[in-house]
């Protein structure tokens, strides 16, 4: 992606936040985004004190600057607000919050509200909209058309990228809501995505609860299901799938992945459960309803029925013999066996 910067005014440029800068880097990693990119852009932030306005290109300052059809408003010490391209607006509310359409948007808005908030859109996005509430959350929009980011939260992250998809592609969403301890993410990649992340916070870690739907028309999400990874059309050699939902639903430490294409993964009520399935399916808490049996299976302490030895029992429709699932999840997810 092109860097988030400020080309009329040399004094705005790699002003965000040091801190939300790394949690980004991190996350986009961690999603198998293009990190190195988004860190350069944004920087280190040198303290700011006056709040400032700018419309339609009256009243430009270092720390506010607006195109003839834009409006920039930066309000708290530290503000920042960079509305750059075409009929468009970037507000920033709090200390240290940051605002900002790249220069070649359209009909682009970034609100950020919240100490160390940020709210961006870059990269060519059209009718795009990056919304931003809470302390250090962050919405952030790399391209396309009609796509939404959204954090309501401290230390939530949303985040929507096309850049790699060719083309004008888009409508995308990503939503973060929901107060974390670490930083929290959703990501939509690609066209036709929705990653949604409700009431899942991370507790020990960032991305310690992680949400991505990669590639065309995939759903992931994570309802009050904390620490739990959620991937649809993404994962160990899949990074942009087709038509795949998986969803992790009143559970912690999951690993949910449905790569496809046409995957469905259900998980409900389970704990420290690990699923993945590749190819056109249904399965639900590990039941395999329809299609071949997922690839991989590990570890849950679900209220389902359980052996004296704690060890979960599955069998599947397809051998009828049982895939018992032993101890609790490692934290990291292994590389699903090949079929």
């Amino acid at each position: 992606m092109t860097a988030i910067e400020c080309t009329e005014s040399s004094a705005c440029a790699r002003t965000k936040p040091a801190r939300l800068s790394n949690q980004i880097a991190g996350g986009l990693v961690l999603a198998g985004l293009s990190a190195s990119a988004l860190a350069a852009a944004l920087g280190t932030a040198p303290q700011a004190s006056a709040s400032c306005a700018s419309f339609f290109g009256v009243g430009n300052s270092s720390d506010c600057v607006s195109t003839a059809t834009s409006i920039a408003i930066a309000l708290g010490p530290g503000a920042r607000a960079y509305a750059l391209g075409s009929l468009g607006s970037a507000v920033a509310v709090g200390a240290l919050s940051y605002a900002s359409t790249d220069a070649n948007t359209v009909l682009g808005t970034a609100s950020a509200l919240g100490n160390g908030a940020g709210a961006y859109v870059a990269n060519g996005a059209r009718m795009t909209s990056a919304f931003a509430v809470g302390t250090h959350a962050a919405a952030v929009i790399n391209g396309g058309l009609l796509n939404q980011a959204v954090a309501l939260g401290d230390n939530t992250l949303g985040y929507v990228n096309t850049s790699g998809s060719g083309g004008l592609v888009g409508g995308n969403l990503a939503v973060v809501i929901g107060n974390s301890r670490h930083l929290a993410q959703a990501t939509a990649d690609g066209s036709g995505n929705v990653a949604v992340s409700i009431f899942s916070p991370s507790s020990a870690k960032d991305f310690g609860s992680n949400v991505v739907a990669s590639g065309t028309f995939n759903v992931a999400a994570s309802l009050l299901s904390r620490d739990s990874q959620v991937f649809a059309g993404y994962g160990a050699k899949v990074l942009a799938g087709t038509r795949n939902a998986a969803f992790s639903i009143f559970g912690q430490g999951n690993d949910i992945a449905a790569q496809g294409p046409g995957t469905i993964l259900v998980s409900v009520l389970e704990h420290a459960a690990t699923t993945i399935r590749q190819g056109p399916g249904l399965t639900i808490n590990g039941v395999n309803l329809l299609g071949r049996p997922p690839v991989q299976q590990s570890g849950t302490t679900s209220p389902a029925a359980t052996t004296k030895t704690g060890a979960r029992e599955r069998r599947t429709p397809a051998t009828g013999k049982p895939a018992t699932t032993h101890g609790a999840k490692s934290g990291r997810r292994a590389t699903p066996r090949s079929r």
